[in-house]
């Protein structure tokens, strides 16, 4: 029995865990650097956040299915 909550608990961690990750992306200074165009590296930018965003509600969803 305890190992069952355990596992909840450790379930309910990375839930949350992935909920705080979706809110920022880390960006190397070269990755914005070697980019002179603004307008791209915004498109860029937005493209890593979206793709981040849907693997971490994806992770989430595998998490939820285990329990």
């Amino acid at each position: 029995m305890k190992n069952s909550e355990e596992t909840k608990v450790y379930h309910r961690q990375m839930i949350e865990m992935a909920e705080e990750s979706k809110k920022f992306i880390k960006v190397s200074a070269d990755q914005i650097l070697k980019e002179a165009d603004d307008e791209k590296l915004g498109r860029w930018v937005r493209m890593e956040m979206l793709k981040k965003i849907r693997d971490c509600d994806a992770h989430i969803e595998h998490v939820k299915s285990l329990q």
